[in-house]
């Protein structure tokens, strides 16, 4: 590895470091936001939920290229990166509520993809990442078009994963930001 490439190695993880760190700290301000205007539609939210996703995509691309890039790792980075993409596009600019389970089945194929191959590396981190992506499946589960839980059934199956998401955000900062080499 010549010294070249190990310096933008180095940069582009902690871009990807900061990123999680950005994507956790918007996921707070998006939650002390929420609880002052009370409100799920206003523009700052809108705003602080598509930084969340965007800034999650480096973190995805830097766990495909430091993980190696298999082709189960490579369906789940793109799984990861369709679903952040669509989740921005209706926080900020059109809301496509119809499509709403399948960026979540998209996000539930990322984090159990990514936590696989984070187990044997990052067992805590691995296992951690499984529990968002069963958390995601819950979630796709009830948000089906035509299902219609009761809202307790939704809160108790679905309501998991964005409060996991937020903290798995921090837990990926601080492992990729520790690790860095």
């Amino acid at each position: 590895m010549t010294d070249a490439y190990r310096t933008r190695r180095l940069a582009f993880t902690t871009l990807a470091g900061f990123a999680a760190l950005g994507a956790g700290f918007c996921a707070l301000a998006l939650l002390a936001t929420q609880a002052v205007l009370r409100s799920e539609e206003a523009p700052p939210l809108q705003m602080l939920l598509a930084g969340f996703n965007l800034l999650l995509i480096p973190v995805a691309f830097h766990f495909w290229f430091r993980l190696g890039p298999s082709l189960s790792l490579t369906v789940a980075t793109a799984a990861g990166v369709g679903s952040l993409l669509l989740w921005t596009i209706h926080s900020s600019v059109q809301p496509m509520g119809e499509l709403e389970p399948i960026w979540i089945w998209l996000s539930a194929i990322w984090w159990l993809g990514l936590g696989a191959q984070l187990r044997p590396l990052h067992r805590k981190l691995g296992v951690f990442t499984i529990v968002v992506g069963l958390a995601a499946v819950l979630d796709a589960i009830v948000s089906t078009p035509g299902l219609n839980p009761p809202f307790m059934v939704f809160a108790l199956l679905g309501a998991w994963k964005i409060p996991l998401s937020f903290v798995w955000a921090f837990a990926v900062a601080l492992t990729i930001l520790r690790f860095r080499t």
